[in-house]
């Protein structure tokens, strides 16, 4: 596993502080915090990009279901790279774009919902 930069920690760290999401203002926070701790940020769109696929990450990795380990929970991810996007699908889309068994999208819809 490669080692995580300074401003994925951060990340990781602002969305373990917000599992439900954030608001603007948090938005906002964080992107001065950044800037204050050094960190250029001249692509916020990338941020919030980053932002979105790790509380993805946290998210599915919670749902600890048996069989849907890192290299599926990663091509999960891959596919649908927000929440909303994830609940958004159903079962056999799930399993079609990340390429997981049907059982393990079934049960991760069921998990979610």
């Amino acid at each position: 596993m490669a080692k995580k930069s300074k401003l994925d920690v951060e990340i990781r760290r602002f969305v373990q502080e917000h599992p439900n999401g954030w608001g603007h203002g948090d938005w906002l926070g964080f992107v001065d915090h950044l800037g204050e701790s050094g960190h250029t940020v001249p692509d916020t769109d990338s941020l919030g990009l980053a932002l979105e696929r790790e509380r993805l990450m946290l998210t599915v990795q919670g749902c600890r279901i048996v069989g849907l380990g890192p290299k599926r929970t990663e091509a999960v991810c891959d596919a649908f790279v927000s929440v909303h996007n994830l609940r958004s699908a159903g079962p056999e889309e799930i399993a079609g774009r990340a390429g997981i068994p049907m059982s393990l999208a079934e049960e991760l819809v069921r998990v979610l919902h």
